[in-house]
């Protein structure tokens, strides 16, 4: 446990534990031991009466696990990839053709809003100012407009300026014989399929899907949405601020998605207190 969360989390200090950690510990090891429930609880034990110890030791202020359980089947939190490991998927791109430049930007605007499949999927070239992208059917209709890192706007404007307009002229459209440029009247969305139509939902999850798998990771449009909000509280972010990124109308849906909340990055080495 306590190499998982120095790891996942950074932390050195068992004060610093909260109990979403110790959640993301149970699911890690439901996950990747394929545990059974008997021995999970078993694992929730021990961790009650070592928690219990600290305390009465007066190595920890509160004793967090006091009432901690085996999480419920709905309430587990996902598996969060490091930054590396998202890197890893998004450097899967062969960004020198123009499907490519097209994944990769896809990839990196993923990573920087936190945005949902279908906000993406929604996305038209007025939606993007070269600094933020306006989602203006978010769930529950809300608009919002999300800031854009500099290296997702910038494969964005490369996207746009070169490989948006290869596929827009029919380059990859058909194989062997048929294939030929097929022209296309300028379409309103902004990702297109080699056919120079919106891309659909199943085409964006394969994306993501297959340069997780070139990355040997398993990773979704969702997967990119956690990674996003939990990074970004590492970081020092708010959580107001990733609530009004990810579109969420409560802070209680926010603090779900984001188990590693109010989180910073520390050097190596754990100290008990």
């Amino acid at each position: 446990m306590q190499l998982y969360l120095q790891e996942a989390f950074f932390l050195k200090r068992w004060s610093e534990v909260e109990e979403a950690n110790l959640n993301s510990y149970l699911v890690h090891l439901s996950k990747h031991t394929e545990q059974k429930n008997s021995s999970l609880r078993q694992a929730v034990s021990r961790i009650r009466r070592f928690f219990k110890w600290l305390y009465n030791s007066n190595k920890v202020l509160t004793n967090i696990a006091e009432n901690f359980q085996l999480p419920k089947a709905a309430a587990t939190l996902p598996i969060v990839p490091t930054e590396a490991e998202i890197s890893r998927i998004i450097e899967q791109c062969d960004t020198s053709k123009a499907i490519g430049i097209r994944d990769r930007s896809i990839l990196e605007t993923l990573y920087a809003t936190g945005i949902r499949h279908g906000e993406l999927h929604r996305l038209n070239m007025r939606d993007f100012d070269g600094r933020t992208l306006r989602i203006r059917e978010g769930k529950g209709k809300r608009e919002r407009i999300v800031p854009l890192t500099a290296t997702a706007s910038d494969w964005l404007e490369k996207y746009i300026g070169e490989a948006r307009v290869e596929l827009m002229s029919g380059t990859y459209w058909g194989k062997g014989r048929s294939r030929k440029k097929r022209p296309i009247a300028n379409p309103t969305a902004l990702f297109l399929s080699v056919t120079a139509r919106r891309l659909s939902y199943p085409q964006i999850w394969s994306i993501v899907k297959n340069h997780a798998q070139a990355a040997r990771l398993e990773a979704t449009v969702h997967t990119f949405r956690h990674a996003c909000a939990t990074h970004l509280l590492r970081h020092g972010a708010s959580l107001r601020h990733i609530q009004k990124l990810l579109g969420h109308s409560s802070l209680d849906t926010t603090q779900i998605y984001t188990p590693g909340r109010n989180l910073g990055y520390k050097k190596s080495g754990w100290q008990s207190n």
